[in-house]
């Protein structure tokens, strides 16, 4: 059981978006929408709208990995910069000049992704449905973050890059090879040498993505 708590502290997120501000006034048409699409309240998008404006430093209209990092919650946290990345990468479409920026419309679509349950519209009806699927779309960001190299499974060199950005320099590369060996020891249920998406949702079963990954509006 020890073992068990201890590769969920390992394999848990650790990233946390807070600090909106003040609103200002947006068209009436497309905070209609983007209520239709997320799960923020008209309040809510008008506050992240000013959020938005006060990261566009250079007022093209998106943002940038540089101006994510700008946020200090963010700016602290080891793992901040590849979060951001595949946050952005998301919301890659036409409309975005690259693949690291992203517009309004796009922000707020995604970080409906990171709201709390409890937080959800008062108006939805499947309230625990939404619960659910909030969930389900945090743990695939969480494994995603750990997938380095992308191929559907975190092998222990995918881990041990992860682990690598979030301890200091003072643990030896052999130590933490250790830990990486006994945390794929532990979730690889089908002893393939990897961990699988099911492998690491029952890993983090009864950890609370809904405090560890979140924003606040």
């Amino acid at each position: 059981r020890r073992q068990a708590e201890s590769v969920r502290s390992l394999l848990q997120p650790c990233v946390r978006l807070m600090g909106i501000t003040q609103s200002r006034t947006l068209d009436a048409q497309d905070i209609a929408g983007l209520q239709a699409t997320t799960h923020f309240n008209a309040n809510q998008i008008k506050k992240l709208y000013v959020r938005f404006q006060s990261l566009d430093r250079s007022e093209t209209g998106t943002i940038t990995v540089d101006d994510f990092m700008t946020i200090p919650e963010l700016a602290m946290n080891p793992l901040a910069e590849r979060f951001i990345k595949l946050f952005l990468r998301e919301g890659k479409n036409a409309t975005s000049p690259t693949e690291h920026s992203v517009n309004f419309s796009q922000f707020c679509r995604l970080l409906s992704h990171l709201v709390p349950s409890r937080r959800t519209r008062p108006d939805d009806q499947n309230a625990e449905q939404v619960a659910a699927q909030l969930r389900e779309e945090k743990l695939q960001l969480v494994f995603r973050m750990y997938d380095v190299d992308e191929d559907g499974f975190i092998s222990s060199d995918d881990l041990f890059k992860v682990l690598r950005m979030m301890t200091s320099p003072a643990v030896k590369d052999d130590q933490l090879r250790h830990v990486v060996d006994v945390t794929i020891k532990e979730a690889d249920a089908d002893h393939d040498g990897r961990i699988s998406y099911s492998e690491f949702g029952k890993v983090l079963q009864k950890t609370d993505l809904n405090q560890r990954l979140s924003i606040t509006v």
